[in-house]
């Protein structure tokens, strides 16, 4: 297992991967040389070297809500969804309107956050946007590099 410089020789039949943690980064999982990322219970079945993936947290990551993922509307865009955690996102350049947002790539659910609440929305229906709600999505039970996607239609 390789994370940046540090490098570690496991042995073995399973392991359970760490989750590391880096200042100034989110950790995304362990791929293997073909840039594949592995499951958190590992077992290998050759000998492989690991890296540590990582994303640089920025002030528009979409990793909390104060670093909401800016959006416009029309487009697609895909992230790494880590489980058990929420992807956040906001809207640039819409007043008030009804929004349709799709989501794939693993079961998930999206909520609303309008007046310090949050309200489920049904994936691929209506929503009420109003500048200043922000939306998340919420994956659990999922691989390690789950890439999904998003896109958002102004109605």
């Amino acid at each position: 297992m390789t994370d940046g410089e540090n490098s570690q020789k496991l042995s073995g039949y399973a392991f359970d991967l760490p989750a590391l943690q880096k200042e100034g980064y989110t950790f995304l999982g362990w791929k293997d040389e073909s840039g594949e990322f592995v499951p958190d219970c590992y077992i290998p079945d050759r000998d492989a070297v690991l890296t540590a993936a990582y994303e640089k947290k920025s002030a528009t990551d979409g990793r909390t809500p104060d670093t909401a993922k800016i959006m416009e509307a029309g487009q697609t865009y895909e992230y790494i969804a880590l489980d058990g955690q929420d992807f956040y996102f906001k809207f640039s350049g819409l007043g008030e309107c009804k929004v349709i947002i799709t989501v794939n790539g693993a079961r998930s659910a999206i909520y609303r956050y309008h007046n310090n609440s949050r309200e489920a929305v049904q994936n691929g229906w209506q929503s009420d946007y109003v500048p200043g709600d922000y939306f998340s999505v919420y994956a659990e039970q999922i691989e390690p590099g789950t890439k999904i996607t998003i896109q958002i239609v102004a109605l």
